[in-house]
């Protein structure tokens, strides 16, 4: 699906929990202070409006943050994206309009097409992480 763009990145993580996901993100970002992290589960966390059949909002809603996580990346940082479903990885890949590296944390396989799977049973924080690292260091 992806692979990278020089001398900055797009890394996508799916899968897991929403808790997982934030530690495994915060635990990174503490190690690489050249990247920012976007959590699109802060978007998607409120309920829709009930008025908003379409899903409209939460549209307009990844079409600024993905615009916010394009403009950091112009400003020098690699960027760190959690997501809370697989089914807005290709939204999302659609606004970054850039090469993303995407990550399926889970242990039952990738839940579609992603570039890496780490499978997280068993694993620690630091492991996950560790695995983290590599796939970034792989893709510079």
């Amino acid at each position: 699906m992806a692979c990278y763009t020089e001398p900055h990145m797009y890394l996508l993580l799916v899968g897991s929990t929403d808790t997982a996901r934030a530690v495994v993100a915060e635990a990174f970002l503490k190690g690489h202070p050249d990247w920012k992290h976007l959590a699109l589960e802060d978007i998607y966390a409120e309920e829709p409006d009930e008025d908003d059949v379409l899903g409209m909002q939460h549209t307009f809603m990844t079409m600024v943050a993905c615009q916010c996580a394009k403009d950091e990346c112009k400003e020098g940082f690699n960027i760190l994206i959690t997501c809370p479903s697989p089914d807005l990885v290709d939204d999302v890949c659609g606004e970054i309009q850039e090469d993303v590296i995407t990550v399926y944390l889970g242990n039952t396989g990738a839940k579609g097409d992603f570039d890496h799977v780490v499978k997280t049973r068993g694993k620690s924080v630091g492991e996950t992480t560790e695995a983290l690292d590599a796939i970034a260091q792989m893709a510079a």
